[in-house]
């Protein structure tokens, strides 16, 4: 599952529309998923309960920082944080091109008598900044008009060819690490790691694929009379003796996975 972050930055002021963009991607995800891919739309409220020794509005920047998608809402202000959080974005986007932003003002109906001057001087004068770097706003009258409006540019924008490219470079790993051990030895490598005892008897094939899981660095002999050894292994239970005639012994009291065994299962059955 390749997951996108999504960050979304508005005023108090757009608080139902920041309601409604949640749901709309929630939604979303149902496509998203689909292909392999899921929508984690971050907003501020996730940070209320947190707990932090830095600034909160520190802790808003480095996780814009570490995002996919820059969204910022605005309408009749532009508070001193959510400009803050737009150069954080920017600034980032200029260093590493990412994250994508997406800007939109609220082309809103307001009665004249309860404009605040100090509030609109803040929007004119991020209109102004937006206009020096070029950097384009989208305007919408509705919640409606915004969410359609979303949708067709996260269609056309690159975050939709990054999730088709990494969907081949996922499918690349998948049949890179299937080619790497066979069936037999993973099914080995997951018995290692399954509860209870795995009984077996001597078996020249078992005993090279261990081998080569040992070759590796998958698994390795466990301690026997104070060594590591798979020669000590082989001495002790190879025999010519026809195979309803061998010894039955426990495979996990001589032979243990390593870590790199142990994340290669994980790797193999989450890929």
């Amino acid at each position: 599952m390749i997951t996108k972050k999504l960050f979304l930055a508005s005023s108090s002021e757009l608080k139902e529309d920041r309601k409604e963009f949640e749901i709309f991607i929630g939604r979303k995800n149902k496509d998203w998923v689909s292909r392999g891919g899921f929508l984690e739309l971050i907003v501020w409220e996730d940070f209320l309960d947190a707990m932090s020794k830095t600034r909160l509005q520190d802790e808003y920047n480095e996780t814009i920082r570490q995002c996919d998608v820059f969204i910022m809402l605005f309408c009749t202000k532009v508070g001193q944080y959510t400009e803050e959080e737009f150069e954080t974005a920017f600034g980032q986007f200029k260093a590493t091109n990412k994250p994508l932003i997406f800007i939109y003002f609220k082309d809103a109906e307001i009665s004249t008598g309860s404009v605040n001057k100090k509030d609109m001087e803040s929007v004119w004068a991020f209109k102004e900044k937006l206009d020096a770097p070029g950097h384009f706003y989208t305007v919408y009258k509705n919640i409606d008009e915004l969410k359609f409006k979303f949708n067709q540019q996260l269609d056309n924008e690159k975050l939709r060819s990054e999730l088709k490219q990494q969907e081949s470079e996922l499918q690349a790993i998948r049949v890179a690490l299937r080619g790497i051990v066979t069936k037999w030895e993973i099914d080995y490598l997951r018995r290692l790691e399954r509860a209870g005892k795995w009984d077996c008897r001597w078996d020249q094939d078992t005993f090279d694929r261990l081998k080569r899981l040992d070759d590796m660095g998958f698994v390795l002999p466990t301690v026997i009379d104070g060594t590591r050894s798979f020669d000590r292994f082989r001495q002790l239970f190879q025999t010519e003796k026809p195979v309803d005639e061998r010894p039955w012994f426990d495979m996990k009291s001589y032979w243990e996975s390593t870590e790199d065994g142990k994340k290669y299962v994980k790797l193999y059955e989450t890929t």
